[in-house]
This record gives C-alpha cells, sequence and structure tokens, in this order.
C-alpha cells in the first residue's frame, strides 16, 4: 500500500519484545544500533536510543493473528517497529 492509499489493514501480532531481548544482550555502552539482516540480504538498524523513549515499542514477530507468520507476512519471523518507516523498517524472513 502506497503511503495514502486506500488499503487499511488491522492485526494481531504475537512475538517477542526487542527492550526485553535488547535488556538479555547488554549491548556494550559504545553500541549504536540495532541491526537486523533479512535472508536476501536486506540491512535495516534502528537507534538504539530509541528504546529508551517513553512508548517507543518493538517486537520480533512469530505470529499474526494467532497464527504462525507465513511468508506473505514475513514469516517465519520479522522484525515489526509500529510507526517507523523507510530505513527503519525491519528485515522479513
Amino acid at each position: 500500500n502506497r503511503i495514502g492509499g486506500q488499503r487499511l489493514g488491522n492485526a494481531v501480532w504475537q512475538g517477542v519484545a526487542l527492550d526485553r531481548l535488547i535488556d538479555l544482550v547488554k549491548p556494550t555502552p559504545d553500541a549504536r544500533f540495532v541491526s537486523t539482516v533479512a535472508i536476501d540480504g536486506f540491512r535495516a538498524t534502528i537507534p538504539l536510543d530509541l528504546f529508551a523513549e517513553e512508548g517507543f515499542g518493538g517486537w520480533i514477530v512469530l505470529a499474526m493473528n494467532g497464527s504462525a507468520l507465513t511468508p506473505a507476512h514475513g514469516g517465519p519471523l520479522r522484525f515489526l517497529v509500529p510507526g517507523l518507516y523507510g530505513q527503519y523498517n525491519g528485515a522479513k524472513w
């Protein structure tokens, strides 16, 4: 769907919160980004400092609407950060 397009969709995503994973990983003090790489080589990064902002959230998504994530929706898992687009949009597959 192009920006301003007519399509609209809703989904219930299930997965692991990125801030929980970051807490487990314990990045070094000089770390600046969370980086993802898709199987096709697409790379996406998110500035690590965004995770400190109130209300910011992201997920490693494993399921959509109660079912395992399909390849058409980025399965078997995808990186999803609501509200971020373009260069920050998460890697799929």
